[in-house]
């Protein structure tokens, strides 16, 4: 049943046929590589990332996680989710406005980054229940996979640039909450928070310089003397160094 969504894309652009799994056409993909923001950190680009990409590019697919990125800063990506449903395979929503199933592929999509979802004071966030199911853990160390719809190649994202919370173990690290270094579309970093909209606690981001920006590169989680307690509209309580983040 898979086999007619193989390759539709990829003569057009010479992707491997992981993109054929999600998407009927390129009309959307082809939009956002169109978009200009005029932001000083760069342009949107589609990417997926998941621990297994590799496996569902070669058409293992059932059960599969992905959450489809477009890091667009300019924020107008989220004004055509129309285009964005009607380029996709035959799904299924699971949860409105952040995961679908692809009937044929059975992959489950999240999609919370298309609709601009973000936790407030929390710079570059997507809520997400369990962030770990993206990542996989070998010798103590995180990783996960990543295509870019401009790139031909599946590349791995390392722990060292994989950040969570400070102190924990294991899968506990990354579960409610967890930063990945990722790229615009002019090769320059940004950085995704995954988090838990469910979780509670007070969390200090820790922050580094990378280009042009400073970005939080793992989380602290207490109260830390001196510090700044801010609460969102919804309740999530979040520990900001001096103040509330901003780029």
């Amino acid at each position: 049943m898979l086999e007619k969504y193989l390759s539709r894309l990829a003569g057009k652009n010479e992707a491997p046929r992981v993109w054929d799994f999600i998407f009927k056409n390129d009309s959307w993909l082809s939009k956002v590589l169109k978009t200009t923001t005029g932001h000083i950190l760069g342009d949107p680009i589609p990417c997926l990332v998941g621990r297994e990409l590799q496996e569902i590019s070669n058409g293992n697919t059932k059960g599969k996680h992905l959450i489809l990125l477009v890091n667009d800063w300019g924020g107008d990506v989220q004004y055509d989710s129309e285009t964005f449903y009607a380029s996709l395979q035959d799904y299924d929503v699971i949860e409105k406005g952040s995961v679908i199933l692809l009937r044929a592929s059975e992959i489950l999509l999240h999609i919370g980054d298309i609709h601009g979802r973000n936790i407030e004071f929390v710079e570059g966030s997507i809520p997400v229940k369990d962030p770990s199911v993206f990542f996989s853990l070998n010798n103590s160390e995180f990783s996960t996979q990543v295509i870019y719809y401009n790139k031909n190649n599946i590349y791995t994202i390392g722990s060292n640039e994989i950040g969570g919370v400070i102190g924990a173990k294991n899968e506990e690290a990354i579960r409610d909450i967890c930063t990945i270094k990722l790229k615009f579309r002019n090769e320059s970093p940004v950085y995704r928070v995954f988090m838990n909209p469910e979780w509670r606690a007070w969390v200090t981001p820790i922050r580094k310089k990378d280009g042009k920006v400073s970005w939080t590169v793992g989380w602290r989680v207490g109260l830390v003397e001196g510090e700044t307690r801010v609460r969102d509209p919804e309740g999530f309580t979040v520990l900001i160094g001096n103040g509330r983040p901003s780029l």
